[in-house]
């Protein structure tokens, strides 16, 4: 006879099949997912519940410790998608002795709604602070330019030429969405378009921004000549 009273650990390690955009394990996501999977105890049955829904189902842990279920069944009422928004999941599982174990909170967010264009406000000299907008002058060779995007989102930040693309990055905007971008090299006296589109955490992308125009001229005028006195 085996006496069992020792409780499994939740479910640890959930994921969905389908995770798009910024991380592949957050459930942010803005295509349908078809399963959730995670690891568990090996012989015990794992339950998952979405109470918003009003739906549960169940798997099997196997001999490897891992788990797999369709999440259609939980959207059942909607055709077997999950609803815009997010949709929380409690997971548990239960030992062949009958032990169930605390509950792990998974939540299945889809998001597919595009993110409105980044904002281009300023380019700033770090070294004299002096901040200008679209099309006038800065005398810096390594500006920082400075925008909005949704809170969260990657900033694809782009500087062109007329006749090419001098640099680019991208950049992760802050929990209010500012962002700032400083190209790495030193950009040569020009009239430059600088241009700002997001990916937000679901993969969602934006249309690119506004161009900025971004004038550099960092040569001192020549000294003034004196062509007559009286």
């Amino acid at each position: 006879i085996v006496v069992d009273t020792v409780a499994p650990g939740a479910p640890r390690s959930i994921a969905l099949d389908i995770d798009t955009g910024t991380s592949q394990a957050d459930g942010v996501t803005k295509s349908q997912p078809g399963f959730v999977s995670g690891l568990g105890e090996p012989g015990a049955t794992v339950q998952i519940s979405a109470p918003s829904l009003g739906s549960s189902l169940s798997a099997l842990v196997g001999q490897d410790g891992s788990w797999k279920a369709s999440v259609q069944v939980l959207g059942q009422q909607l055709g077997g998608l999950f609803p815009e928004g997010q949709t929380p999941l409690l997971v548990s599982q239960t030992d062949p002795a009958g032990n169930k174990s605390p509950v792990a909170n998974f939540v299945v967010t889809i998001d597919t709604v595009v993110p409105q264009s980044p904002a281009i406000f300023s380019a700033s000299s770090s070294t004299t602070g002096r901040t200008v907008v679209s099309a006038q002058s800065l005398s810096a060779a390594q500006p920082v330019i400075s925008g909005v995007a949704e809170p969260g989102s990657k900033v694809r930040v782009e500087i062109r030429s007329a006749t090419a693309l001098v640099s680019a990055a991208t950049v992760v905007a802050d929990s209010n969405g500012a962002w700032t971008y400083t190209p790495s090299r030193p950009l040569a006296d020009n009239t430059y378009a600088v241009s700002a589109a997001a990916t937000d955490m679901a993969g969602n992308e934006s249309a690119p921004s506004v161009a900025f125009t971004l004038a550099i001229d960092t040569k001192a005028p020549g000294a003034p000549t004196v062509t007559g006195v009286g």
